[in-house]
């Protein structure tokens, strides 16, 4: 879908920090993730496409909480269908770390901020159909207190993505999602003006638009971890008071809806 009329929207959930002091030691689990893919081709005849699928998941390293888990139930429903097509357990491929130094000149005394991040990745072929696929991973619980989810530790999570469906587009099957140019974890000073950018390049040339959206939770039927992603509809988390899916943090940040620019003044310390 190169063309500018088809206008794929991102649908952008953020881990921010906003700190200006560590916060207390308690079990943490999920702080973020995302699910993507990348489009490899086709069969000879052009009914079947090649997908790398990628969960990325995030988590406190310095928490003493539940650590990621070593493979992940990867879930494919056609869009609409409430009926499994596929479930794969996928070993995690690598662990990643990271962590933030030099927050900027706001914050004199800078907490340790580090995550893990494991990546899962499964290649799979999917016949190209009319009504496209929802891609889905589901995990209890993310981590306590943050700031704009209420009981977040209680909170579970849904990574999602949706593959278009013929319908859609007659290259719809034949898509990457974007990918966002910035950094995963950002630290920033209370109550201060800032500019983030939250932009993501597309490797099919789509025109994108971006807006805030809801984050998922995840209703346990199966234990914390389940065999498999439950279908959607998926239920968003309950934000606490003051902050909406379309504010997540506030009503002073905002999101510019043709360059994925963040800016605003941050709300009160923690976690977002």
């Amino acid at each position: 879908m190169s063309t500018c009329e088809e206008m794929r929207k991102l649908l952008v959930s953020i881990y921010v920090l906003a700190l200006l002091m560590p916060l207390a030691s308690e079990a943490r689990h999920i702080a973020g993730g995302e699910m993507s893919y990348v489009y490899l081709g086709s069969s000879q005849n052009g009914t079947v496409g090649r997908y790398a699928i990628t969960l990325r998941l995030f988590r406190d390293c310095q928490s003493s909480g539940a650590q990621l888990d070593m493979e992940a139930p990867i879930t494919v429903y056609a869009n609409g269908s409430q009926s499994i097509l596929f479930n794969f357990r996928v070993p995690m491929l690598r662990k990643e770390g990271g962590s933030l130094s030099n927050p900027g000149p706001c914050i004199d005394n800078p907490p340790v901020v580090c995550y893990e991040i494991g990546v899962y990745t499964v290649t799979v072929d999917l016949p190209f159909i009319s009504s496209g696929y929802v891609i889905s991973y589901q995990r209890c619980c993310r981590i306590d207190n943050i700031s704009n989810v209420s009981n977040s530790g209680g909170a579970g999570a849904t990574y999602t993505a949706t593959i278009p469906g013929l319908s859609v587009h007659p290259q719809g099957p034949a898509n990457s999602t974007p990918v966002f140019k910035g950094k995963d974890t950002v630290l920033i000073c209370k109550d201060n003006t800032f500019l983030y950018d939250f932009g993501a390049t597309d490797a099919d040339g789509d025109s994108l638009a971006y807006e805030f959206d809801e984050a998922y939770t995840y209703i346990q039927q199966g234990g914390p971890a389940p065999d498999n992603a439950a279908p959607p509809p998926y239920e968003s988390v309950t934000y606490s008071f003051g902050y909406t899916f379309s504010q997540p943090m506030g009503s002073n940040v905002g999101i510019d809806r043709a360059s994925g620019i963040v800016s605003g003044r941050a709300p009160a310390e923690g976690v977002y």
